[in-house]
């Protein structure tokens, strides 16, 4: 009975124990995971979303205790050791089972998974090494040689690496010089190196000075010869880099003229002798036309010296008269001209192909021009020329006059087949304009505002001083500039030579 009592008393007492240090522990909330209910053969982890391995992983639970495992063996004996001494055992068993109790009803907790930390990827810094110099230059070198086009930090990047080399060449010197020095100690305090020392060195020292300042004066004019050739490389890639981008500028295409005004410059040659008009012709344009007289073969004479466009009979008075201004349009100062690219040739076939009819005033036998001759002619059309060019209707100004000869006859003939129509102060405000874009930077635009402020003063001060200089018609003439720019604007507009584009509150004018 004292031991029933014993032992019932030592069960209630760990009960108590345990619901006490459950208290205890409610009072500090451990963090809840899934791993906390990773028990053995647990199928309700099944169920519950969170409970992964790597949750799982993180956390162990302590295996059970010996007492435990052994409750099979002690179940067994228990009566043998029972009937052997239980009363002399009964204080014994009655505290062995109390521990039994408290360890079998105790809660096991999750413990943390002890593990070995990854080797960091880093060294320490105390291990680690700083990066060599020449590895973080050539890598900069790379970088700039692959996405970036600056040549002065090229160059400072071959500087740095030439001083790095140089620096390197230095320190290993340095550590040469300092072995030898430190093998010279080593032999002089050695035993009776001293006095070996003192007498091989007054035989071997002076060669020696002298071998060591020939060899240094050797390796600075190395160096020196190294900067040199280093300096020289630097510069001839600058000027390939230079040449290869002016090959380029002169390896665009330009268009050339017709094969028919070719024929005609090529077959045409300046004669002396004055020309005698066709039978057929009227007197109006006999009278027009180069007469013979006494006095016409000096002066053909003299014309032939300078005149390179052919037979001077093939052309009209006015035509004759323009030939200085002419020339001088056809080639401008390579010094104002804008570079020649695809784009404005592009733009220069649409103009041919809009204005061709006004340009053949001033140059009769072309179908097309290159950009420069083209540009040439817009500008004599600003300064009036062919201002007194043929009436509207009118073919060509080849077809009111016939030459002497048969390279003539054929020139003016395909001239013929070309529509010409006379320029008007319209049209001179077009080739203002076509100008003012042409010669502007790329993208090639300007501002419509802008545009008509310009055409405003140039034709008030310049513009029509020069149409009616030349001979051009009144009519027209009495508009503002302004009004004419805007009336050439939209007639190129509308031939899809020009767009405007409402840019920022304004309107741009481009090239289409």
């Amino acid at each position: 009975m004292d031991i029933h009592l014993s032992t019932l008393a030592a069960t209630l007492g760990a009960i108590s124990a345990l619901h006490a240090e459950s208290r205890a522990a409610a009072l500090r909330p451990l963090p809840f995971t899934a791993a906390m209910l990773n028990l053995p053969a647990l199928d309700v982890l099944a169920y519950i979303r969170d409970a992964d391995a790597l949750d799982a992983a993180l956390f162990t639970y302590p295996a059970l205790p010996a007492a435990a495992d052994d409750k099979a063996e002690r179940s067994s004996s228990s009566k043998t050791r029972r009937d052997a001494g239980a009363a002399a055992s009964s204080t014994s068993a009655a505290a062995a089972a109390a521990d039994d109790a408290a360890s079998l009803l105790a809660p096991r907790l999750p413990e943390p998974r002890q593990f070995l930390p990854p080797t960091p990827l880093r060294k320490p810094a105390a291990e680690r090494a700083p990066y060599d110099a020449r590895t973080l230059l050539l890598a900069a070198q790379k970088l700039v040689d692959n996405y970036h086009n600056a040549p002065r930090a090229r160059r400072h990047i071959k500087s740095l690496l030439r001083h790095s080399s140089e620096l390197s060449k230095s320190a290993a010197s340095y550590k040469r010089d300092i072995a030898a020095a430190e093998a010279e100690i080593a032999r002089l305090s050695a035993p009776g190196g001293g006095a070996s020392a003192a007498a091989s060195s007054s035989g071997s020292s002076a060669p020696t000075a002298a071998r060591s300042a020939a060899e240094k004066e050797e390796a600075k004019r190395l160096v020196k010869e190294m900067e040199r050739e280093e300096m020289e490389l630097i510069a001839l890639e600058e000027m390939e880099r230079e040449l290869v981008e002016r090959r380029k500028k002169l390896s665009q295409p330009k268009k050339r003229a017709s094969p028919a005004a070719a024929m005609q410059q090529r077959e045409a040659t300046p004669s002396s002798e004055p020309a005698v008009p066709e039978p057929a012709a009227p007197a109006e344009e006999a009278v027009t036309l180069a007469a013979p007289s006494s006095d016409a073969a000096p002066a053909a004479d003299a014309s032939s010296g300078g005149a390179e466009d052919g037979d001077d009979t093939l052309r009209l008075p006015s035509a004759a008269d323009d030939e200085p201004a002419l020339a001088a349009a056809e080639e401008p100062s390579p010094s104002r001209l804008p570079e020649a690219t695809d784009e404005l040739e592009r733009v220069t076939e649409n103009i041919w192909s809009a204005l061709g009819d006004v340009l053949r005033v001033l140059r009769p036998e072309c179908e097309g021009l290159g950009f420069h001759e083209t540009l040439g002619l817009l500008q004599a059309l600003m300064r009036g020329e062919g201002a007194s060019g043929p009436a509207v209707g009118e073919t060509s100004l080849g077809s009111t006059a016939t030459g002497t000869t048969a390279s003539s006859a054929t020139a003016a003939s395909s001239a013929a087949a070309l529509p010409v129509l006379a320029p008007t102060p319209t049209t001179v405000h077009a080739a203002h304009l076509l100008v003012l874009l042409l010669s502007a930077p790329a993208p090639h635009q300007e501002n419509m505002n802008a545009i008509k402020a310009a055409a405003q003063t140039w034709w008030h001060e310049h513009g029509r001083q020069a149409w009616l200089g030349h001979g051009g018609a009144r009519e027209g003439t009495e508009e503002q500039g302004d009004s004419l720019a805007t009336k050439a604007m939209y007639q190129l507009v509308a031939q899809k030579i020009l767009r405007v584009r409402h840019v920022g509150g304004g309107r741009v004018v481009s090239f289409a």
